[in-house]
């Protein structure tokens, strides 16, 4: 429900989500398309500041990779892609999002 979605929450409160699927409603839209995902950048690239690595990448005008459809009303850019390190065993696993309480 992006109409919503975007009145009652800030651009800066977007993330992390908590996410309940008991209180989730399924909604019948058109596909997800997600164009110029196979297109390689002219540049790339990598930050690491010891806990997360950073990518960016520098694309054709033209192949900028883009999500659109879904009832979105416009194409969004591709902007970065990060990860972020936790030890080695996973005790310490630090999650932005939660499922049901889990994260």
């Amino acid at each position: 429900m992006p109409d919503i979605w975007k009145r009652d929450v800030d651009d800066l409160l977007m993330s992390p989500l908590a996410v309940n699927t008991d209180d989730m409603i399924v909604v019948t839209m058109p596909p997800l398309e997600f164009r110029y995902f196979d297109a390689l950048p002219k540049k790339i690239m990598v930050q690491n500041n010891g806990l997360t690595v950073t990518l960016n990448g520098l694309w054709a005008d033209d192949r900028q990779p883009c999500i659109a459809g879904a009832n979105l009303d416009d194409k969004y850019n591709f902007s970065h892609l990060h990860f972020h390190w936790t030890d080695v065993d996973g005790d310490n696993v630090i999650n932005e999002h939660i499922v049901n309480g889990r994260g």
